[in-house]
């Protein structure tokens, strides 16, 4: 989000490449494709389409983070 609000498209690239990976070795295959479509967003002058795509991976985030807190593999409680 600090990267989206900065415009800093490189940032934001980076991040959603690194998020990509990490998320399809999980099984997240939704999650990656997310993190795909902002990557590309953030390719493109004036990030069009980031604040949509960035809203989509928080949504893909929080349906993987169910699925895997639901087979037990979630953050520990506190």
């Amino acid at each position: 989000e600090a990267a989206l609000a900065s415009g800093d498209g490189a940032a934001l690239r980076g991040l959603a490449h690194r998020l990509k990976g990490s998320s399809r070795t999980l099984g997240g295959a939704a999650v990656g494709e997310a993190c795909d479509v902002l990557e590309k967003a953030a390719e493109r002058h004036g990030l069009e389409g980031a604040p949509a795509a960035l809203w989509a991976l928080r949504s893909e985030l929080a349906r993987l983070e169910g699925a895997l807190r639901a087979r037990g593999l979630g953050r520990a409680a506190a």
